[in-house]
């Protein structure tokens, strides 16, 4: 095939460089891939390699996004997903939001950012309300009892171990939801260990705390809660249980 055309039909259309068996290369005599656009050579912004995607609406603005492969160093190029959110027929490069970026230094992915310090990081202006959190997990359907939306903090390649992060349904007929620490030891279902209810109460080792701390234990004859100092208890020294405070500052302790 001709060297910098593509030939459909009768019809051919210039589109840089050339065209060798089942690869196509445009900007490149060498594409590394099926199909490889490359910007050149050199580290300058001329040479960053974007592919645009755009349609015009009904009212005559053009919305649009690109994929972007922008330079960084002499050794690395940044991948850069943007998103025109400014409504206009025309083009202008500050219309457009980075929505998501891939270090090419490191493979870490920002949302929000483009210099994302962390494996993941997203970055987004402070809210004040559900809606507006930066990070949202929302069920398809409507949380049951029996259900939950959760993260899961696995410690083992192996399913099941590890520890999950739960906003529970209270009761099929109530939204009231709960929030539950579960803990998975070869368990798909794992136990809820610490439990937070609406109303404040919270509950370790039970999930329907009935005051603001209720802790279980199903051993007998072992510590529901245990207070112990870091040294030992020589004169002078003691671990206590602190209950106060008032304006005038009055307070009782339990020692020990």
């Amino acid at each position: 095939i001709t060297t910098g055309r593509i030939f459909c039909g009768a019809n051919s259309y210039t589109v840089g460089e050339a065209i060798f068996a089942d690869k196509v290369g445009i900007g490149t005599t060498a594409p590394i891939g099926n199909f490889n656009i490359s910007g050149g050579t050199g580290d300058v912004e001329a040479n960053d390699v974007i592919q645009t995607f755009s349609k015009k609406t009904s009212t005559g603005n053009v919305t649009a996004a690109k994929i972007k492969l922008d330079h960084y160093n002499t050794n690395h190029s940044d991948l850069q997903f943007l998103v025109k959110t400014t409504a206009s027929s025309a083009e202008n490069s500050s219309y457009y939001t980075n929505a998501l970026t891939i270090l090419g230094r490191n493979a870490m992915v920002g949302i929000g950012t483009d210099n994302p310090g962390n494996k993941l990081s997203i970055v987004s202006s402070l809210g004040t309300n559900f809606s507006d959190a930066i990070l949202g997990l929302k069920a398809n359907v409507a949380i049951t009892a029996s259900t939950r939306t959760a993260i899961s903090l696995a410690t083992s390649t192996s399913n099941n171990y590890g520890v999950t992060l739960n906003g529970i349904r209270q009761t099929s007929g109530s939204g009231e939801p709960r929030f539950g620490i579960n803990m998975h030891n070869n368990s798909a279902g794992g136990s809820e260990a610490f439990t937070i209810k609406s109303s404040g109460n919270v509950g370790i080792n039970v999930t329907e705390p009935t005051n603001q701390l209720h802790v279980h234990t199903s051993v007998d004859d072992s510590y529901g809660i245990r207070i112990e100092g870091s040294t030992n208890n020589v004169a002078g020294v003691w671990t206590g249980l602190g209950i106060g405070g008032e304006a005038n500052n009055t307070k009782s302790a339990i020692l020990f």
